[in-house]
């Protein structure tokens, strides 16, 4: 397989069924350890898969501009960028893949068209940290579906459990430090309310939906009055959960 290296990065097509969908996507809530099978449920069940599986086949597979972003890890292909796209054409390619239960929502696609997605261009990131930047700049782009807020908490909080710093992040993604800050907070926040007891299954099923836009929400706890009200504080950074009437919560 040809290689085209640039600055540490790499051009080259992969086979579709090869790369490996990335647990520590921010469009979904699965544990880091998920199988493929897992990812693809997940990705099935809230990010319209079905519907892009269809669009693939309506333009006979082509892909103008839609790059895949992948890095090695464990000399396996993961993707960082492109996990929607990926899963829809892997199920196109082996329709076996999708779960039972959605196998029949997927059109069924020529001989031709699966020849053609069989292979992908894809640009070989030398790592995840390289690709931070790139990938955040294409989801603030018109024309690139953004993230939801809930995506762009867990992202952050995903990029803190490795290790980083809040300036590590900030440098490695281009965000600002009070644009992270402020995230962090919205996202402390959500965990807190996860974390009361308080919610039916049904309740607890819509706070962590990929759909819920959390903003008004969060925006309230910002209103002036309210946090002196409840006596909420966060720590310097927002590091950990917030303190309601000087109580603390560990942060989880």
């Amino acid at each position: 397989m040809a290689k085209k290296a640039t600055f540490g990065w790499q051009k080259a097509p992969v086979s579709t069924l090869k790369l490996q969908l990335d647990a520590l996507n921010p469009r979904i809530d699965v544990p880091n350890s998920a199988s493929q099978e897992q990812i693809r449920v997940a990705l099935i069940e809230s990010e319209r898969v079905v519907d892009l599986a269809k669009a693939i086949v309506r333009t006979n597979g082509v892909m103008a501009g839609e790059r895949i972003i992948v890095t090695t890890e464990d000399n396996r292909f993961i993707v960082l960028e492109g996990n929607r796209r990926v899963c829809a054409c892997q199920i196109l390619i082996k329709p076996e893949l999708a779960p039972a239960e959605y196998r029949d929502s997927f059109p069924a696609p020529t001989q031709a068209l699966k020849d053609t997605i069989s292979d992908v261009d894809t640009d070989i990131a030398p790592s995840r940290d390289a690709a931070e930047p790139i990938i955040t700049r294409r989801h603030t782009e018109p024309g690139i579906e953004p993230w939801t807020p809930i995506a762009n908490q867990r992202r952050l909080l995903r990029l803190l459990a490795t290790g980083k710093t809040l300036s590590e992040i900030c440098t490695a993604t281009g965000m600002t430090p009070a644009r992270a800050q402020r995230l962090l907070q919205d996202a402390r926040l959500m965990q807190y309310v996860l974390s009361l007891s308080a919610w039916s299954k049904k309740e607890r099923g819509l706070l962590v939906s990929p759909d819920l836009k959390p903003n008004a929400f969060i925006r309230f706890f910002s209103l002036k009055g309210v946090k002196d009200t409840l006596k909420m504080t966060f720590d310097a950074e927002g590091l950990e959960l917030p303190r309601f009437g000087g109580r603390r919560r560990a942060c989880g």
